[in-house]
């Protein structure tokens, strides 16, 4: 069988007179790789590096942490805890997926604001298990961990494949174009949504391939579900996992992918003809390049995307995976970004 993959941020305002809280990391060292999270936490289920889930209140002169409360909009969804007094530290912690704000008060007057963006598990688990060499490849380091807002390509681009999916679905598409259960679709959305995506079967046929029992990557996907399973080769994968799907789930981020549904990785002979059909503009797939109108007739015709900045497969000279699309019948089959 072919190996297919089908596959908030806020700003925290400051006060006129003092900040009323900062994180005890680095939002922002001017590299290109990495994008200021505006204050914004991103979050997992399965646990975040130490101290990416924490932030530091800086009250007013006299305001002691006896004087603070927290509230969310979802408190079932998050847990807080004053972690220390000395600055004041408050730790979330989420016990499902989903965007939610923090509200910092000090003798019941708010302070301000704190928001939270935690991608489904699931998300992050195919990311890892799909992508993990270009998610640690492309992952920005700083102490040798994953910088908060660092910006991988093919995260933020596999991850949209599959928000793509679960978009269409709650747009009203029938869950059977991806073989969803429409069931367990609705079941407690949002992380309902993701798993039913991701993890769609039907007849031995699976929609993402390490979600497969005999899967290379399979262990690694169920692994994936909590960090501390991970080795440490591993863990850059997941901490940059975290990061990718938290822009693209939140909404911070645009698609780089502009609607793809699916994506695979071309074997070398696949690549040079999907090459050969860029240059020549043909609105016609060959099939020397693995894929064809056939493989989702209810979305063709399909387009093939190359993106510039997905990290080569190692030791050759052509991209890692390949993203598809629907298009029009006067637009060419293979376009590049």
């Amino acid at each position: 069988m072919k190996k297919f993959f089908f596959l908030l941020i806020c700003l925290f305002s400051l006060s006129a007179c003092f900040n009323p809280f900062t994180f005890p990391f680095n939002l922002f060292d001017g590299d290109d790789a990495t994008r200021d999270p505006e204050g914004t936490l991103h979050l997992a289920v399965g646990g975040v590096l130490a101290d990416h889930d924490t932030f530091e209140i800086k009250p007013p002169d006299g305001i002691t942490a006896a004087d603070i409360s927290l509230n969310t909009d979802n408190a079932d969804q998050l847990t807080l805890a004053i972690t220390a007094e000395d600055p004041i530290t408050v730790q979330a912690t989420p016990s499902q997926g989903g965007t939610n704000t923090i509200r910092i008060f000090a003798n019941s007057e708010e302070l301000d604001q704190v928001n939270t963006i935690t991608p489904p598990q699931a998300m992050i688990q195919i990311l890892v298990a799909e992508a993990r060499g270009q998610l640690a490849t492309e992952a920005h380091l700083k102490d040798d961990n994953v910088s908060v807002g660092s910006i991988s390509a093919t995260g933020e681009a596999i991850a949209s494949v599959i928000k793509n999916r679960v978009m269409r679905l709650q747009d009203g598409a029938d869950p059977a174009l991806f073989e969803v259960d429409g069931a367990a679709f609705a079941s407690h959305p949002p992380d309902s949504e993701y798993e039913a995506v991701i993890e769609a079967t039907r007849d031995g046929s699976y929609q993402f391939s390490p979600i497969h029992p005999d899967n290379t990557n399979h262990q690694l996907y169920i692994d994936a579900a909590q960090r501390a399973n991970l080795s440490d080769d591993e863990l850059l994968a997941y901490d940059q996992a975290v990061m990718s799907a938290a822009f693209i789930f939140g909404g911070g981020v645009s698609d780089p992918t502009e609607g793809a549904f699916a994506f695979f990785s071309p074997t070398k002979t696949q690549y040079d003809a999907i090459e050969a059909a860029l240059l020549s503009e043909t609105k016609e797939l060959d099939p020397a390049t693995g894929i064809s109108d056939d493989n989702f007739p209810a979305l063709a015709p399909i387009q093939i995307l190359i993106l510039s900045k997905i990290n080569e497969v190692p030791d050759e000279d052509y991209p890692a995976f390949v993203f598809i699309r629907s298009r029009t019948d006067i637009q060419p089959a293979v376009v590049s970004d």
